[in-house]
């Protein structure tokens, strides 16, 4: 795609990615990314949950990871694959 805008913001049933394209059409759920923002900056272990389909890996990688990184020396990383393995431990996506 090369920095250029898709014809339509309608993505079907791809999730959002960590792109600045994707970031430029994730709109409409401000107040959620306010909240899981403030309670990432604010505790050390988070979690998101909800329903599958609900868009939370968007609202993730499309808008809290990049808005975590404009602070101050804070390492983002969107992991988007993982090895789920249950007897290996907790899972950090």
């Amino acid at each position: 795609m090369s920095g250029r805008l898709p014809r339509s913001p309608y993505k079907g049933l791809a999730p959002f990615a960590d792109t600045a394209i994707d970031a430029m059409l994730f709109f409409g759920r401000e107040q959620d990314v306010e909240i899981v923002c403030a309670n990432v900056v604010a505790s050390r272990l988070t979690v998101l949950y909800g329903p599958s389909g609900v868009g939370k890996s968007s609202l993730l990688a499309a808008a809290v990871a990049r808005w975590l990184r404009d602070l101050p020396e804070q390492p983002v990383v969107v992991e988007e694959a993982y090895d789920y393995a249950p007897e290996k431990g907790v899972v950090v996506v």
